[in-house]
């Protein structure tokens, strides 16, 4: 028997084109229907189409009603939030983070990144009657958010090569270029500032949570001004840095983030 690792791997055909499907669907934003997804997976309609059925009856993807495509639900990123480490970013982060928006009287979330995509895995609602939050399991592509710029930006070389070569599967090269660009200019200021693109008037400010200098999470504001708050953007921004600092300087030295 030969002793030639390539020709004892194991070979597992339908796992390798679920996943490739669920990683396809992760860096999409709107629902794809069946044949779509055959095409983007370089697959034919029937490869792929009682592995759909299985994925949405494990509840890893769903139908939308109203146009009928698939989109990924949020399981696979509730999994990926139990992992322990993740659960203590979490258990250190969050009470540091109410205080926080007690302080600014503003949201904060927790933001990890997981693949291509940022997943938010907690949050702290502002004191207000009003207030403008994220929910829990929210994903959206690193290169379309605040957080994905500092949790691409604050990372080793080699880390930051294998996002890339991630990226450069679902972003177009001028894209990439421009979030490259983003993500170094938040790296010079030590926070990343930019417009929400969903609401006008919202700024989302980011600053990452470091271990051994390498981003293994970020706490980002929806900034929102508002009538009587004592703080202005300078002032929030000060504070979130603050938070940052403590929670990364709280975390254990020996985890495994």
């Amino acid at each position: 028997m030969s002793s030639n690792l390539s020709e004892s791997k194991y070979k597992a055909p339908a796992l390798e084109k679920g996943l490739q499907i669920l990683e396809m669907l992760a860096a999409t934003s709107e629902p794809i229907g069946l044949t779509e997804i055959a095409n983007r997976t370089n697959r034919s309609k029937n490869e792929i189409v009682r592995l759909v059925y299985v994925l949405e009856e494990m509840g890893f993807i769903e139908r939308d009603p109203a146009q009928g495509g698939y989109t990924i639900t949020n399981r696979i990123f509730n999994i990926a939030s139990a992992r322990p480490a993740t659960r203590s970013i979490i258990e250190v982060a969050l009470p540091e983070m109410r205080r926080l928006a007690a302080d600014i009287r503003q949201s904060c979330h927790l933001v990890v990144r997981s693949g291509p995509q940022i997943v938010v895995v907690g949050r702290i609602e502002a004191p207000n009657e009003m207030s403008l939050a994220v929910r829990v399991g929210h994903h959206r592509p690193l290169t379309d958010s605040a957080s994905g710029a500092v949790l691409y930006s604050f990372q080793p070389d080699d880390e930051k090569l294998a996002v890339k070569r991630l990226l450069q599967k679902t972003e177009s090269k001028a894209s990439l270029a421009r979030f490259i660009k983003r993500a170094e200019a938040a790296k010079e200021r030590g926070y990343e500032r930019r417009p929400n693109n969903l609401l006008h008037d919202v700024i989302d400010l980011s600053v990452p949570i470091l271990r051994a200098e390498s981003a293994v999470a970020a706490v980002t504001i929806p900034f929102v001004r508002m009538e009587g708050h004592k703080l202005d953007e300078d002032g929030t921004t000060s504070r979130l840095m603050l938070c940052s600092s403590t929670i990364s300087q709280a975390l254990s030295p020996h985890e495994n983030y």
